[in-house]
């Protein structure tokens, strides 16, 4: 019960929401606060040595993540882990190679859609830059809208970043 918990959510509804769940369990610590995946600031986080991270649903309507997102969490502590599950399965495949009609229909669905198009991109240019070690990436594992199915990345940790004082990170 005294495990602090956190939620970085854009809008204000989500954090609203998030905070009207919490109250439904008074021994559920948590605090909610702004969080913007293309300019991420975590400077309010209290330091820690340990926090895992973990994304649902929440970067697919961000078109293009970028790498500061990785290099923001990589830096929240000295050990960073973190789970995306995130429909991200129709950016794994080469057009033409190894794309199955899930892909093709995912991928034109997030392109009418305006949504991201680069997680799977950045997950592996932020590991071959060593700012993260991602440990397993998993397909289109969770099913629901035949045009979103989860994939995951787990248990990327970061490697190479230390934290760096408050009022940078």
């Amino acid at each position: 019960p005294k495990l602090p918990y956190f939620s970085g959510e854009f809008t204000h509804y989500g954090n609203e929401c998030a905070q009207l769940l919490a109250e439904l369990d008074p021994d559920f610590n948590l605090k909610c606060f702004h969080f913007d995946h293309t300019q991420p600031q975590l400077k309010d986080l209290p330091e820690f040595d340990r926090i895992l991270f973990f994304t649902c649903h929440s970067i697919e309507q961000v078109s293009r993540l970028g790498s500061a997102f990785f290099e923001a969490v990589a830096r929240a502590a000295k050990h960073t882990e973190c789970f995306h599950f995130e429909p991200f399965g129709f950016q794994m495949s080469i057009q033409g190679q190894n794309e199955t009609q899930v892909d093709k229909d995912q991928g034109e669905y997030f392109t009418r859609q305006g949504w991201n198009q680069d997680l799977f991109s950045q997950l592996i240019h932020s590991h071959n830059r060593q700012i993260i070690e991602l440990k397993y990436l998993g397909k289109n594992l969770m099913g629901g809208d035949y045009r979103n199915p989860t994939s995951l990345a787990i248990g990327w940790r970061s490697i190479a970043l230390a934290r760096q004082p408050k009022g940078n990170r």
